[in-house]
């Protein structure tokens, strides 16, 4: 069979970066030209948010692509990750995964080789994202098995998708020893569930539970004082992955377990701990209860703005778009949020004219403490 000869001289490939610019602003990506070369992307995921970057390599005429995403490897786990990396690459039919040297994150990568081609397709620059983000997304739990879960690399691999279903408690296995188990009930069922998972109390497994107002002692009372048990506060934006969590262990959990419970947590958000029960309550008042007040805000936002004659609809979008969008300065700035409002504030201007109302002496900062008190007095009498 004979094969056509191309002079790929007379072919000039034309740099993609810009193009790859376009698609992002079209979908609502976030996007940072680095340089006329390269352009990374934010992108949220089922477990994470991911950072892709694209480059342009003029000498190999190949658009690069790579996908990181935040985990932290200790050096202790460098050598198991790096079999779990190995292991992974064997099942993959494109690209592959390396710990990112320079930035010391795990990334998926694969390019396009574009010799003789005038330029790349929408289409190409679609497939590579949505490749990186499904195998980013598909051994994601088998990265943190390995470095969080303490897992060897062919269980981690092997349990990525290793998910048994069951109406009961009692169905499962008799010879399964679980590592974590979580409760995630409403409180008032909790008495009728815990006796159930008593059988499972033993030095490897830690309980956690996302119960409000349930005590460490409460769960002593059905599992025992040997118990490992984590009590924890997360609130709603976990729902995206953007939430936090603050959690509290008694003294049999080990800092093996902390260490798991941590890196599970983490799939949905920051998280913090205290070695005081106590202060739960408070954190309920601040961040489990905080989406709330952050909600009526927009509604309280949304009505003035309507009252001062914009279209309801308009008045909304404004809103939502100003707490989320001033949300994501605060969490990026190293600042804080007082001179976050300096910022913006021009002295006699409209932003200082509201500020005077708002930090009256009877404006929002007494208003939300007493929000605050209020919502830790009712945590307390939950908890009795």
């Amino acid at each position: 069979m004979a094969i056509a000869a191309v002079d790929e001289r007379k072919t000039v490939t034309t740099n993609p970066i810009e193009l790859v610019e376009q698609i992002a602003g079209a979908q609502g990506w976030p996007f940072e030209r680095g340089s006329d070369d390269e352009v990374s992307v934010e992108m949220s995921g089922r477990w994470t948010d991911y950072r892709i970057f694209f480059s342009w390599i003029d000498d190999l005429c190949a658009l690069h692509f790579a996908c990181a995403f935040e985990l932290t490897v200790p050096d202790h786990r460098r050598s198991a990750f790096n079999d779990t990396l190995a292991r992974v690459n064997e099942q993959l039919a494109v690209g592959h995964f390396d710990l990112w040297a320079d930035r010391g994150l795990p990334v998926f990568r694969h390019s396009v080789l574009l010799r003789g081609v005038s330029s790349v397709s929408v289409e190409q620059i679609e497939d590579l994202v949505e490749i990186g983000m499904l195998e980013c997304e598909r051994f994601y739990p088998a990265f943190h098995y390995v470095v969080w879960g303490g897992k060897t690399p062919e269980e981690a691999v092997a349990q990525r998708f290793g998910v048994a279903v069951v109406d009961d408690v009692g169905r499962v296995d008799a010879g399964f020893v679980p590592d974590i188990v979580v409760f995630a009930v409403k409180p008032q069922n909790m008495d009728d569930i815990l006796p159930l998972y008593r059988a499972y109390v033993r030095p490897g497994t830690v309980f956690l539970s996302i119960a409000a107002g349930r005590t460490i002692a409460s769960f002593e009372q059905h599992l025992g004082a040997q118990a490992a048990i984590i009590r924890t506060m997360p609130n709603t934006p976990a729902a995206i992955g953007r939430g936090i969590t603050v959690a509290c262990a008694n003294a049999p959990v080990t800092e093996a377990q902390a260490t798991l419970a941590h890196g599970l947590l983490e799939a949905v958000g920051l998280v913090d701990w205290v070695e005081d029960e106590a202060l739960l309550d408070a954190v309920t008042a601040v961040s489990g209860s905080g989406p709330a007040y952050v909600f009526l805000m927009i509604e309280a936002m949304t009505e003035a703005g309507t009252a001062a004659g914009l279209a309801p609809d308009l008045a909304e979008r404004l809103a939502r778009a100003t707490v989320a969008g001033s949300g994501e300065l605060a969490r990026q700035s190293d600042n804080p949020a007082s001179v976050l409002r300096k910022n913006v504030t021009s002295p006699g201007g409209t932003t200082a004219a509201a500020l005077e109302v708002l930090m009256a002496d009877d404006g929002l900062v007494p208003l939300m403490r007493r929000a605050v008190e209020a919502a830790t007095r009712r945590s307390r009498e939950l908890a009795g």
